[in-house]
């Protein structure tokens, strides 16, 4: 028998594009009516790609906002990617919940219910995760996948310009143009210091932080823009120079392009700590992490929850928010684009240690599941 179309809910964290983009590099290979619940930064990726069939948009951090505004009997399943503030309710609805870990290998815990509630688990790979999966006692261990990031177009025969990105560059506690800086900072550091980059420039970001990089009076030096994920995609495969902030679907994006990259200071918790990984694995030269550009940082909060070391990260950017840490950054990027050639092989090993995408392996495995209700 045949199956009729699975009806899938799609709840990815909404605290930043990194989730949303992995749950796109999902859904690009699923079979099913795909209905995503945005909100903020994520309706910018999930509410205008074509992967998706709908949105409703919802509070996906509340479980009673999304009781109220979604009709789960309507839904299949449910696609999870890092936010678990609706296992309780899809559990009590009955909701089979595919869950995808993004950040395993951080935070203190992975031993949330979670991990014994779900239909099937699936952690993205990077350092330190296959050791951690192997300590932890679940029932049945989550599946290791290599990145999630979506199918990358084919290579340009001829590459131009130098596209500079941040991300969303928003999440719960972060708000460009209120209590952040950072857009306009990327703008400063590279057109301030005159960086001696391919042109044209084109600066892309989420559309608040879009809006706080063009109030930059030298921000007419580049195209500032928000792209839909494919759209972006096609330029990164497009540009001969990426300068990326140290995100993880960035970073691999980059990686798997295989286009020259430069890194960015951290923006973000999360990008603080990922940092300090690519320095050790040989990605990018010490120097650019906020313990190095800040003496005041409190280093002691690197092993705290996301929640604590988020404001003084936003404290910190605020402290070299400053022509003499500019010039820093500005050389610093400069020194990395000359020596392009000596991280190359280092980052050869990181694509090899990745792995293979991996948002297929976590598709085939809904598709399958879906075929055995019908057996």
């Amino acid at each position: 028998m045949k199956p009729p179309p699975l009806r899938l809910l799609c709840d990815s964290n909404p605290m930043c594009y990194g989730s949303s983009a992995a749950m796109l590099a999902i859904l690009e290979h699923v079979d099913a009516i795909c209905t995503a619940m945005v909100r903020d930064v994520t309706a910018e990726l999930l509410g205008r790609d074509k992967a998706v069939d709908g949105v409703i948009h919802v509070d996906n951090k509340s479980p009673m906002a999304v009781r109220d505004a979604v009709d789960l009997a309507q839904f299949d399943a449910v696609l999870v990617v890092s936010n678990q503030s609706n296992v309780a309710l899809y559990t009590e609805v009955g909701l089979p919940i595919f869950f995808v870990d993004v950040l395993y290998w951080c935070g203190a815990r992975k031993d949330q219910p979670v991990w014994r509630l779900a239909e099937r688990s699936f952690v993205q790979q990077f350092p330190g995760v296959e050791e951690r999966v192997q300590k932890q006692a679940y029932r049945e261990p989550p599946v290791v996948v290599g990145p999630l990031i979506r199918s990358v177009p084919a290579h340009k025969a001829h590459r131009t310009g130098t596209l500079i990105q941040i991300g969303g560059a928003r999440s719960q506690w972060i708000r460009p143009g209120e209590n952040s800086s950072f857009p306009r900072m990327v703008v400063d550091w590279i057109c301030h210091n005159e960086l001696e980059l391919p042109r044209p420039w084109t600066f892309a970001g989420g559309r608040e932080a879009a809006k706080v990089a063009r109030q930059h009076p030298l921000a007419d030096q580049m195209d500032v823009v928000s792209y839909p994920y494919d759209e972006f995609l096609n330029e990164l495969h497009g540009s001969e120079l990426y300068v990326t902030t140290p995100g993880q679907g960035a970073i691999f994006e980059g990686l798997r392009t295989d286009v020259d990259m430069l890194v960015l200071p951290p923006q973000n918790a999360t990008q603080v700590l990922q940092l300090q990984i690519y320095e050790q694995f040989g990605l990018v030269s010490p120097g650019l992490n906020l313990m190095a550009l800040d003496p005041a940082f409190d280093s002691s909060l690197l092993q705290s929850t996301e929640e604590r070391l988020t404001p003084e990260v936003l404290q910190s950017l605020r402290r070299i928010d400053s022509p003499e840490v500019a010039d820093v950054v500005g050389r610093h990027l400069q020194r990395q684009y000359k020596e392009l050639a000596k991280v190359r092989s280092a980052r050869q090993e990181f694509v090899e240690f990745l792995g293979a995408p991996g948002g297929s392996v976590v598709a085939e495995a809904l598709s399958r599941w879906w075929s055995e209700q019908w057996m």
